[in-house]
């Protein structure tokens, strides 16, 4: 005899199979009026069966906001995990499998196996489960589990807005990468003994420009003369993309190991200039007094970027400067 299902049960199926597909997104209000287009059906129903998961702890009931899908945190999903293993032992040990469960179970591992993405898998998992636990007797047992592993497979869609950010794209012949030079303010030596301490890695020569001419050397401007800094056989080729790159060297080569700058983006006795400013930026911080030491970078190239792109790596901090500059600005979102 096929089982009658009213409207408010309707809604309720509706909504709970929504949210395991990901198109009600985590902490977003649910909206009424969608989902009475949506099944052709009044406010009423939809009020009652939203109280129903509210009931289950499925969502969450906001003032002024309304009802939203509730998140579960990191302990919340291992303790329904432990649960909902334990009823489905129990609906298992208490239901028999005839020939026909156990070939639609191997249909709908193969279903698992070859998902696209990971929402398709955690849906074809769900089924799974469904259909695993579908024969016990015990009605009750079964809409709390289905409850439970409702609200454990709630996922985000990947569409939710947090997902997202602002980007802004430039014409690549717009777009000039320009280098991201440093100055060190405090030698905490003498310059001889830092002199000595670079050749150690770098050959030095005088240097016929402030800025250098390709990629593996390095400007330095120290006591009102430029130099030229050329990785010596010391210098090793990194096993990432960025450890290859000028400033990476500059900094595990110089910085760190004889000036103890780890952390460039934290350490206060280094500090940064963008290339719009030229070198002559450098030059005045070192012969006033406030810097001791300047570097003048090579400018990284795009196909630099692209190579780290690809290698999944991040860009080392304080390595590009780009222009053109976009103006300040602030956006701001309805919540």
């Amino acid at each position: 005899m096929a089982k009658k299902i009213n409207l408010r049960d309707q809604v309720r199926d509706y909504l709970l199979k929504e949210m395991t597909k990901g198109t009600l997104d985590l902490g977003k209000t649910i909206n009424l009026a969608a989902v009475s287009r949506a099944l052709n059906l009044s406010v009423t129903p939809i009020r009652e069966a939203l109280a129903q998961l509210q009931q289950a702890h499925i969502i969450k009931a906001v003032p002024n906001r309304g009802f939203i899908i509730a998140e579960l945190d990191v302990k919340e999903a291992e303790d329904l995990y432990d649960l909902v293993a334990s009823l489905e032992v129990m609906a298992i040990e208490n239901r028999e499998f005839s020939e026909t469960d156990i070939i639609n179970l191997r249909k709908q591992q193969d279903v698992f196996e070859n998902a696209a993405n990971a929402i398709a898998r955690i849906q074809a998992d769900m089924e799974f489960h469904r259909l695993l636990t579908q024969g016990f007797e015990n009605e009750l047992a079964l809409q709390l589990l289905y409850d439970l592993k409702t609200k454990d497979g709630v996922i985000p869609s990947g569409e939710e807005e947090y997902n997202y950010f602002l980007a802004v794209l430039f014409p690549a012949e717009q777009l000039k990468i320009l280098p991201y030079n440093r100055v060190v303010l405090d030698l905490r030596m003498s310059e001889e003994e830092f002199i000595n301490k670079v050749k150690t890695n770098f050959t030095i020569e005088s240097a016929n420009s402030p800025s250098p001419n390709k990629e593996k050397e390095i400007c330095m401007y120290l006591s009102g003369k430029w130099h030229l800094l050329k990785p010596n056989e010391n210098v090793k080729k990194a096993d990432d993309v960025g450890g290859n790159l000028d400033v990476s060297i500059l900094q595990n080569y110089i910085l760190q190991p004889f000036l103890g700058v780890v952390d460039i983006r934290t350490d206060t006795n280094i500090d940064f200039i963008g290339g719009i400013r030229g070198t002559q930026e450098l030059e005045k911080l070192v012969d006033s007094g406030k810097a001791q030491v300047a570097f003048s970078m090579y400018p990284v190239s795009v196909d630099d970027l692209i190579n780290i792109s690809d290698a999944g790596e991040t860009m080392p901090p304080k390595s590009t400067w780009f222009e053109p500059k976009l103006r300040d600005g602030l956006v701001v979102h309805t919540i």
